[in-house]
């Protein structure tokens, strides 16, 4: 659920971004001067804002209990392959 809240704020951001560079390409003021500057100012913290979102969905990713599974499968399946080779009688070395 944590996740998909912070995909949908990456989304909205992304949006706001599309509109704006949309804006951008209007007539220049001494009006839209002021409103660029202010424009400029709010994507600038929209994007450290999605910096921020992306970070925690990698450092969450990377941190997760399901690398740990993971690793632990594996492991499990190597042993139970040597187990069965010894069964077998063929080599039991460990594979590359």
């Amino acid at each position: 659920m944590r996740w998909e809240m912070e995909w949908e704020q990456l989304h909205y951001a992304l949006r706001y971004l599309t509109v704006f560079c949309c804006w951008l390409s209007g007539p220049d003021t001494e009006d839209t001067k002021q409103s660029t500057a202010d424009m400029t100012a709010f994507v600038q913290n929209l994007l450290l804002q999605m910096i921020d979102i992306i970070h925690y969905l990698v450092i969450g990713f990377l941190n997760s209990d399901a690398l740990d599974e993971v690793d632990s499968r594996i492991e499990e399946l190597e042993k139970n392959i040597n187990e069965l080779r010894a069964e077998m009688g063929v080599d039991s070395s460990p594979s590359p």
